[in-house]
C-alpha cells in the first residue's frame, strides 16, 4: 500500500489524558512502515486552517514520556466550528502539501460531529482521506462508550478534593454551609464512593428533586441539626446552568449565608490525579485507531465496552460516528436513589475506573511537564 501520512488534531475542551491519546498515537505510528510522517495541527482546526502545523517526529522519547504528565493540550486546541464546503478546500490543500491521508481526532462529544461531516466531505469529493475520532470528556456524556476518556480521572480528582473539604469543614464544632458546584451527573456522583464520614452530607442530580425550595429545606434542616452543610450540586440542577449562584440567592433569602465553590479547570488539569485505568485506555484506543488506519476504516470512533467490573475487563471497537451522535449518555435515574445514597451499581462502576496512582516524573515536589513551542520541561 502506498504509503501516507498522518496528521493529529486535538478539538473540544481538554481532558486528563489528552496527551496520553496523542503520546499512544505517535508511538503506534513511529513503528508502522506504511505511515509515511506524522504532523499535529497546533489549536485544532484553527491551526490546520492556519497551515501551523508540527512535525511530532522530531519529539525524544523523553519527551513523549512526559506527555502523560502535561495537563490541557500538548498541541493546543479550539472550538471552532468547520465551514463545510467553505474550509474544505483549505483543508484538503493542507494535508495534500504534506501527503496526509489519515486524520485522526481527538475530540469530545461536539468534535464527533465535525469528524463526521469532515469523513462525508471527503468521501464526497472522491478524497482517499480517512478520518477516526478518540473521544474524551470529563463530563463521560458521550454515547457508545461506556465511559469517555478523561472522566475516570476527572472524577477521582474531585472525589479526594471533595473528601478534604468534607473532612476539613467537620474539624469545626460551627462551621458554615459550603455549596460545591460540578459539571455533570457523572462527576456529580462521584463522591458517594467515598464513606459517609469523609463525603458531602447532601448530592444532588438533576432530576432527583422536586424543587428549589426543596433542596433549601433540606439544607436548613441539615444545617440546624449539625452547625455545617457541605452539599454538592450538579451545574444544572434547577435547568439554567447556575445551580450554586441559584441556590445561594435563595439560601440568604431564608437567612443563611453560603459560601461556594464551583470546579472547572481543575478537574481536566490535575496530573497527581490521575487514574492508571483511564492512561492505559487512553494509549490503547489511540493505538488501535493509528493500526485501523492501514485496514481502510475511516468515519469511526474508538468505543470502549466492558466485559466485566470485578475484576476490570475491557476490550475497543470501532463504531459508526453516526451511532456517536446519539442521545447523551445519560447517567441512569434508577441509580439515584436521595441525596444522601445511590444504587451500588454506580459504586460497581466507578471504583474501578479511579482505582491505584500513577508514578509521576517530580522535580522539588513539582510534577514535569512538556510543552510546544520550545519544548522545555516545565
Amino acid at each position: 500500500m502506498d504509503k501516507k501520512s498522518l496528521l493529529i488534531v486535538e478539538s473540544g475542551e481538554t481532558a486528563p489524558v489528552a496527551n496520553s491519546i496523542l503520546r499512544g498515537a505517535i508511538l503506534e505510528a513511529r513503528k508502522s512502515s506504511w505511515i509515511d510522517g506524522i504532523y499535529g495541527a497546533k489549536f485544532g482546526f484553527d491551526g490546520l486552517l492556519n497551515n501551523e502545523i508540527v512535525n511530532l517526529e522530531e519529539l525524544e522519547k523523553d519527551d513523549l514520556n512526559l506527555l502523560m504528565s502535561t495537563p490541557g493540550s500538548f498541541l493546543g486546541t479550539s472550538e471552532r466550528d468547520i465551514d463545510l464546503p467553505g474550509d474544505g478546500a483549505s483543508i484538503k490543500d493542507r494535508l495534500h502539501e504534506r501527503g496526509i491521508g489519515y486524520l485522526l481526532l481527538i475530540g469530545d462529544r461536539k468534535s464527533i460531529s465535525t469528524a463526521l461531516l469532515l469523513s462525508s466531505y471527503f468521501l464526497t469529493e472522491g478524497e482517499e482521506i480517512q478520518v477516526l475520532v478518540v473521544p474524551k470528556g470529563v463530563n463521560n456524556s458521550i454515547p457508545s462508550t461506556d465511559h469517555s476518556l478523561g472522566y475516570p480521572s476527572a472524577a477521582k480528582h474531585l472525589l479526594n478534593a471533595v473528601k478534604g473539604l468534607a473532612i476539613d469543614l467537620r474539624s469545626r464544632r460551627e462551621g458554615e454551609i459550603l455549596l460545591l458546584e460540578t459539571p455533570g451527573a457523572w462527576l456529580t456522583a462521584s463522591p458517594f464512593v467515598l464513606e459517609e464520614e469523609s463525603r458531602p452530607d447532601l448530592i444532588y442530580l438533576p432530576g432527583t428533586v422536586p424543587g428549589i425550595d426543596s433542596v433549601v429545606g433540606e439544607i436548613k434542616a441539615a444545617h440546624e441539626a449539625k452547625g455545617r452543610v457541605l452539599a454538592l450540586v450538579e451545574a444544572n440542577l434547577f435547568g439554567d446552568a447556575k445551580a450554586v449562584e441559584t441556590l445561594t440567592c435563595k439560601l440568604r433569602e431564608n437567612g443563611l449565608s453560603p459560601k461556594s465553590l464551583v470546579f472547572g479547570a481543575s478537574l481536566r488539569s490535575d496530573p497527581l490525579s490521575l487514574s492508571p485505568l483511564d492512561v492505559w485506555e487512553a494509549e490503547a484506543s489511540s493505538r488501535l485507531s493509528v493500526m485501523s488506519f492501514k485496514g481502510g476504516e475511516s468515519g469511526k470512533m474508538v468505543s470502549i465496552k466492558r466485559e466485566a467490573s470485578h475484576p476490570y475487563e475491557s476490550s475497543f471497537e470501532l463504531v459508526p460516528l453516526g451511532r456517536a451522535m446519539g442521545e447523551v449518555h445519560s447517567f441512569p435515574p434508577e441509580w439515584v436513589v436521595s441525596s444522601r445514597e445511590v444504587n451500588p451499581l454506580f459504586l460497581d462502576y466507578l471504583l474501578p475506573l479511579v482505582s491505584g496512582e500513577v508514578p509521576l516524573e517530580m522535580k522539588d515536589g513539582v510534577y514535569q511537564t512538556f510543552s510546544l513551542p520550545n519544548g522545555s520541561k516545565r
